[in-house]
């Protein structure tokens, strides 16, 4: 198992490592992690804006540009060092001001939390993706994403390697805390929520370019309902060793049941 998973990536990072870097392994299978939550404003450069990630464009005939991370700024060399830094964590919590956001991130040493195209104050970062109806420009980036995850599956597929998308069920989804989190939010109580939105068009996308997607929500559900251990990190929602260990055995279990179909011997 190669896991080349990059924390505050997307579809579109992931689609540029296949490309580059996975292919080189000669997989027989290939797991896409997707995190709704955030892993749609990651893939979208107007919604995410983050200049040190490599992104895709979306043109009019239907074609991709690629654009590259800009790595000539101060914060890209530093990059590595600030994804453990608890301080900067820390400081990018107490940001109040959008315009501070932007500027941090035009010299890349953050991504704006709530991303270059603004969402509702209402919604939480990232959550348009739950919205019963959400507005056009962010319908534009659920397409971007998609199209991404069609293109690494096709990628895949040239190459003879299964593809599979794997979704990570987000703390609220989990630990039912929707309600703790949308208090912080004047105004979210009158919005129409369905937070199986993105599992179910994940789903659709896979039946219609058959590839399985595999719904982690229920068994982390089902083990926290079971043991009251959360499977994440309290400070961010990264998974814990817990939920790690929960995330291999249920895909191992998963592709086990399917060794025919994914030719495991």
């Amino acid at each position: 198992v190669i896991n080349l998973g990059v924390s505050g990536s997307g579809p579109a990072q992931y689609y540029r490592i296949l490309e580059k870097k996975g292919l080189m392994y000669k997989p027989d299978l290939v797991v896409m992690a997707v995190f709704p939550d955030n892993d749609f404003r990651d893939s979208d450069p107007d919604v995410g804006g983050a200049i040190f990630k490599p992104y895709y464009l979306l043109r009019s005939d239907g074609g991709l540009d690629y654009r590259a991370p800009r790595t000539e700024e101060i914060g890209s060399a530093l990059r590595p060092w600030l994804r453990r830094s608890a301080f900067l964590h820390l400081l990018r919590e107490g940001i109040s001001s959008f315009a501070l956001e932007r500027w941090l991130a035009s010299i890349g040493l953050l991504a704006p939390t709530a991303g270059i195209m603004l969402e509702d104050p209402a919604v939480p970062p990232g959550w348009s993706i739950y919205l019963a109806d959400p507005p056009v420009e962010w319908r534009e980036t659920e397409k971007l994403t998609f199209r991404l995850i069609r293109e690494a599956h096709a990628l895949s597929e040239q190459q003879g390697a299964d593809f599979v998308v794997m979704v990570i069920g987000s703390v609220p989804a989990v630990e039912n805390r929707w309600k703790e989190v949308l208090a912080r939010y004047p105004g979210s109580g009158d919005i129409r929520w369905d937070y199986g939105r993105p599992l179910s068009m994940l789903q659709a996308l896979g039946q219609q370019w058959r590839f399985d997607v595999i719904d982690l929500t229920e068994p982390f559900r089902s083990d926290f309902l079971a043991t009251g251990h959360s499977s994440s990190w309290p400070h961010d929602g990264h998974w814990n060793a817990r939920g790690h260990q929960l995330a291999a055995e249920f895909l191992t279990s998963y592709l086990v049941q399917r060794e025919k179909q994914y030719h495991l011997h």
